[in-house]
């Protein structure tokens, strides 16, 4: 897919991923749109950038009324959306059973609804050679006892990636989904729910990697990518051997 002179739009886009996504796609589109809650966050995001680059809407996205009302302003300004990045996404370090049922909803409203709607909404601006990008997780294939709510919200994503992509193909339309690690976001702590315990400082991929390999894979017309690669052996092995791997992360995850 050519990416210049196209119009982007990232929610989550001031976030340690977004805000990677942002500055790498400003070499090559037309206009990028954000969606995001802070103010003061965009503004210093896109401080130095010739004018009319970015266009932002202010808005909580696990609030369906705004959402909806920011789709139907997007609708009313532009006559097209060339590719659509589904990046926003809150993490959390509780089990299931654990979890406070206003936590388990948020958690699907802004991991998972979110991104449904928005694609919805915006699908029928989205014209032949499109491309919509939902960005994903290792947790979506490999469940971890204390990141269950994220898990499931991971995979069900993944899940809409796949039958998405079917139905965007019969119009000339492409979807790539992004499986990734973990990042050195130095966001992510704080976009934990309450309680949840900080991650670990093991070391992760940055943010910078994660963003370059993301837009080579749209350059590509790529349906998924594993981010780092050596993932994809960590999930081959969690699906062939289930009982092995499941006994391992509650081990290390209990020791922790």
């Amino acid at each position: 897919m050519e990416l210049k002179d196209k119009i982007v739009l990232i929610s989550g886009a001031t976030g340690g991923l977004g805000k990677e996504l942002v500055r790498g796609m400003a070499g090559y589109a037309e206009k990028i749109i954000l969606l995001a809650r802070n103010k003061d966050k965009v503004l210093e995001l896109i401080e130095g950038y010739e004018p009319g680059k970015f266009d932002y809407f202010l808005v909580d996205l696990s609030n369906r009324k705004e959402l909806l009302s920011v789709c139907k302003k997007i609708k009313k300004r532009y006559g097209r959306i060339d590719i659509l990045i589904n990046n926003a996404a809150v993490g959390t370090h509780k089990s299931f059973l654990g979890s406070s049922l206003d936590d388990l909803w948020y958690m699907q409203e802004m991991t998972l609804n979110a991104h449904l709607l928005l694609t919805y909404e915006l699908f029928p601006l989205m014209t032949d050679g499109g491309k919509v990008v939902n960005i994903g997780s290792v947790a979506e294939a490999i469940s971890l006892p204390i990141m269950g709510n994220y898990s499931m919200a991971k995979s069900a994503l993944y899940t809409f990636s796949n039958v998405l992509r079917m139905e965007a193909k019969e119009r000339g339309m492409t979807v790539l989904h992004v499986t990734l690690g973990p990042l050195e976001n130095e966001n992510f702590n704080a976009n934990m729910l309450s309680g949840s315990k900080g991650v670990s400082k093991s070391k992760k991929t940055s943010l910078s990697y994660a963003s370059g390999k993301i837009i080579s894979a749209m350059k590509k017309d790529k349906s998924r990518i594993i981010v780092p690669w050596f993932y994809s052996s960590i999930i081959c092995f969690d699906f062939l051997f289930r009982s092995i791997s499941d006994a391992l992360k509650v081990k290390f995850f209990k020791s922790r």
